[in-house]
């Protein structure tokens, strides 16, 4: 209670919050990966890149580009060989991670990928 005699119910709230917080990172720290080869990644820039510019990267590591992201600085792209986390930051990119995490809830995605399309 404070001073008024009201409870402060934010505290009752924290933990529950804190559970959140901690449940999202782990669920993104399992989707981090490196590009291996003939598998999809999605690629994720500078918050100030544009697609040109992560295009570009994207093509001095000899990747394929799969689908640009619902951002300009994330693309989802495909490498004939395995590409190193310290290659990639060289060429820009901040996180590479599962692209099925990233837009599982694509439906565009999901359809295109077994066959339908819209």
């Amino acid at each position: 209670m404070n001073q008024n005699g009201q409870t402060e119910t934010w505290r009752s709230f924290v933990p529950a919050l804190s559970l959140a917080f901690c449940t999202a990172l782990f669920l993104l720290a399992l989707n981090l990966r490196s590009p291996v080869a003939n598998e999809p990644v999605a690629l994720f820039f500078d918050p100030t890149a544009d697609n040109a510019q992560a295009l570009q990267q994207i093509a001095a590591l000899d990747g394929r580009i799969v689908r640009v992201g619902g951002w300009n600085n994330v693309v989802v792209a495909v490498f004939d060989s395995d590409v190193a986390v310290a290659e990639l930051w060289r060429h820009g990119a901040w996180i590479a991670m599962d692209p099925v995490f990233f837009g599982g809830c694509d439906s565009s995605t999901i359809l295109s990928r077994n066959g339908f399309s819209i």
